[in-house]
C-alpha cells in the first residue's frame, strides 16, 4: 500500500527529529512551488520526487519504495545541516568536503544505519571523479 502525503510528512518529521533537524527543512510539498523545491507525487504504484523551477523540470526520480523516497527527502535536509556544520567547523587547508561528507554520513547513520552506507556510496562516486584537493 502506498503512503499518503500526510503519512509521509509524519514519518519525515519523526526521522528528522532523531537528529534535531529543523522542521522547516523537513516540509514535504505535494505540488510545485516553482522555485526548485522538490515535491512528492503519490501514484498507485509508487512515488515521484520532482523538482521544477518556472515550469522547467530539473529532475524527476521515481520509486516504488517508501524508504527510498524518505531517504531522498531527508537527505536534502541533512545536506543543509552538514553545510552549516562545515561552515561552523571549517578547517583551513583542507578540502571543505572532508568535514561536510563526514557529517552527512554521520547524520544519515543516526537516522538509519543503512542510509549511512547509501551516503558513503554516493560520496565515493563523487570522489572518484572529483577527489579531495587539500592545501
Amino acid at each position: 500500500m502506498v503512503a499518503s502525503i500526510h503519512e509521509i510528512q509524519s514519518i519525515v518529521y519523526e526521522l528528522g527529529g532523531r537528529i534535531n533537524a529543523p522542521k522547516s527543512s523537513l516540509i514535504v510539498l505535494s505540488a510545485p512551488a516553482d522555485d526548485g523545491a522538490p515535491y512528492v507525487e503519490v501514484h498507485d504504484d509508487g512515488y515521484s520526487y520532482v523538482s521544477s523551477e518556472r515550469g522547467f523540470e530539473i529532475y524527476n526520480k521515481s520509486t516504488e519504495s517508501l524508504d527510498e523516497l524518505l531517504y531522498w527527502i531527508v537527505n536534502r535536509a541533512v545536506r543543509q545541516m552538514a553545510v552549516k556544520y562545515e561552515l561552523d567547523n571549517r578547517v583551513d587547508k583542507f578540502d571543505t568536503r572532508r568535514v561536510y561528507f563526514s557529517r552527512l554520513v554521520q547524520l544519515l547513520g543516526e537516522i538509519k544505519p543503512e542510509w549511512a552506507e547509501l551516503a558513503r556510496q554516493e560520496v565515493d562516486a563523487v570522489l572518484k571523479s572529483c577527489p579531495y584537493v587539500d592545501g
